[in-house]
């Protein structure tokens, strides 16, 4: 597989508590060249997010001292992060969260286990959306 070198500079930070997570999600991108980071609480996501804005944020929303609800309401309140598309990754049912993530500004939606193919085009996706917002064009809101 061909490495993604027109994303070579995009920073995508994945806040979640599981290392699991964070080697499954590193591994799904490795073709794809871009700068991974990772937080493991609500805060330290935060923080990162708004020290060193990423391209796109990969959010659990089963996070400890600040749940993923929080951290994207947090996130898209402030004018320094607030168009930055974030992919909600979460183990929590589509049913119940799906329609509150759209709500609350998420640019993308997936349930946990995923396919790394699934993962890899929509985070794709939102770098190519991160890259039209850099020009001045809004971002993409979470498709249903």
């Amino acid at each position: 597989m061909a490495a993604y070198h027109r994303f070579a500079l995009a920073r995508v930070l994945v806040i979640d508590d599981s290392p699991v997570m964070h080697r499954l999600v590193a591994a799904t991108l490795r073709f794809v060249e871009v700068q991974l980071d990772g937080a493991d609480d609500g805060p330290a996501g935060l923080l990162s997010a708004t020290e060193k804005p990423p391209d796109v944020i990969v959010l659990d929303l089963g996070l400890p001292l600040l749940d993923g609800w929080q951290v994207l309401e947090r996130l898209k309140a402030n004018p320094n992060t607030g168009n930055i598309p974030i992919l909600i990754l979460t183990g929590m049912s589509v049913e119940t969260a799906q329609q509150r993530a759209k709500e609350s500004g998420a640019s993308a939606f997936m349930t946990k286990p995923f396919k790394p193919e699934e993962l890899r085009r929509t985070i794709i996706s939102l770098l190519e959306q991160a890259r039209i917002g850099w020009r001045g064009q809004p971002n993409g809101s979470l498709a249903t």
